[in-house]
């Protein structure tokens, strides 16, 4: 699966190499921080399904970042911003990008969270 290149650490907030990878059927984002070492999270639990979202969106993988912002001259703004409020939905729509069954946990984070997003948005 191609790398989406750059995530962010989810311990020192600083901008790290990222990639999707499938392992037995479920999809994880893995991270390398050089300072704080590897990190993964549970993206979905059905790779198949996840996958499927991707092709219905017409997903296309971003031009690969050399993470040398100050050097940067593209354009780097999204066009979509995803903001999950909770993951207490049960519609499971098939257009959902996000796979809530799979997240294994409740998230119901507090305004202030949302506060911070859309300032930096």
């Amino acid at each position: 699966m191609r790398p989406i290149d750059v995530g962010i650490c989810e311990y020192c907030a600083q901008r790290v190499p990222a990639r999707f990878e499938v392992r037995d059927g479920q999809v994880y984002l893995l991270k390398h921080c050089p300072k704080c070492g590897e990190t993964e999270a549970l993206v979905s639990s059905d790779a198949a399904t996840w996958q499927g979202k991707r092709d219905m969106m017409g997903f296309t993988a971003p031009t690969p970042c050399s993470m040398q912002c100050n050097g940067c001259h593209v354009d780097h703004h999204p066009s979509v911003v995803f903001v999950e409020v909770t993951n207490r939905c049960n519609m499971n729509c098939p257009i959902c990008i996000a796979n809530v069954p799979g997240m294994g946990f409740d998230f119901h984070p507090p305004l202030d969270y949302f506060e911070r997003i859309f300032a930096h948005i």
